[in-house]
């Protein structure tokens, strides 16, 4: 067992082993190195010529085998469990990889979140994750009811393998009849609906590209007066125009996210479906929407990479 370990460990070092001109046991080991027991404590890392060892190997890379008391490499070995990277506390926040250095540590962060301890939201990369249940609502700033408004304008970012599912919706109360806005995936293709209060029947404009795939796309909607358009990912807008009459939307101060429990009855049955997926970016008019704005932090999940 001894020589077996012996190989390994010059192996690892890149050292030609031979049993009678190198070492012939960990006796020879101790007398050459004037030390007669073996290390007892925590190493974090070994620098060989320049080059980092991967003292962590794991068996199947030694290519040889060990005893049932061994670890990669090695035996009577385990991880250490203490800091600064501790397994038990985990100074990372939100899933971070602690990284040791010497007495301090670095975090490696998900997408998501950014910081010393990932302990920030990182905005430019946010994701929120949406399971169908999941509803966020969002309130105009410093109005009890928005003003009329002659022109919209939204644009959503998001991945979903679902078909069907409300992605926006604004109203003023629970009457289609009455003015509402929404975006919603219906078949697999994206649709632009509103009712400016003179209509007693749904209409929308559907886009000719599907987004049920998986893949991350951008879905743009605005609307001037009663002509409204829908664009998908850049291809060329469908347009379509409302019932002649009104030209203003009027609609209550709250914006819903993801669906809604509130919508009133004669919409396509895909619109009482919640999105499932995950939205990535929000223009409301050309701003950006803070998603986290209004919402109870503990309800909100986020999608990583390569996650819906």
């Amino acid at each position: 067992m001894k020589k077996r370990l012996l190989v390994i460990i010059a192996k690892q070092l890149n050292i030609r082993y031979e049993k009678k001109k190198l070492l012939r046991n960990w006796k020879q080991i101790h007398r050459l190195s004037g030390a007669t027991k073996g290390f007892k404590g925590a190493i974090q890392r070994v620098i060989l010529n320049g080059h980092l060892l991967p003292i962590s190997t794991s068996l199947p890379d030694c290519n040889l085998r060990t005893s049932f008391n061994s670890t990669g490499c090695g035996a009577n070995i385990g991880y250490y469990d203490g800091l600064p990277c501790s397994m038990s506390k985990n100074p990372c926040q939100n899933n971070g990889v602690c990284i040791p250095d010497l007495e301090d540590f670095t975090c490696k962060c998900p997408s998501n979140f950014k910081g010393k301890y990932c302990e920030m939201v990182d905005e430019d990369n946010l994701a929120l994750k949406f399971s169908g249940m999941t509803f966020l609502q969002y309130r105009n700033r410093g109005y009890r009811r928005r003003k009329p408004e002659r022109g919209n304008r939204y644009e959503l970012r998001i991945r979903t393998f679902i078909t069907d599912g409300l992605l926006l919706w604004r109203s003023k109360n629970r009457n289609i009849a009455e003015d509402y806005l929404s975006v919603a995936i219906v078949d697999g293709y994206p649709e632009f609906s509103f009712n400016l209060g003179l209509r007693n029947t749904f209409w929308a404009i559907r886009s000719k590209i599907r987004v049920d795939d998986g893949e991350w796309h951008t879905i743009q909607v605005r609307r001037r007066k009663r002509v409204g358009f829908i664009s998908v990912d850049g291809h060329p807008s469908i347009k379509g125009i409302a019932r002649t009459g009104a030209i203003s939307l009027r609609t209550n101060s709250k914006l819903w996210i993801g669906g809604t429990s509130v919508l009133p009855p004669g919409l396509p049955s895909a619109y009482y479906k919640g999105f499932d997926g995950c939205i990535k970016q929000i223009l409301v008019n050309a701003k950006p929407l803070d998603l986290l704005a209004n919402n109870d932090l503990s309800n909100i999940h986020f999608c990583h990479d390569n996650e819906i």
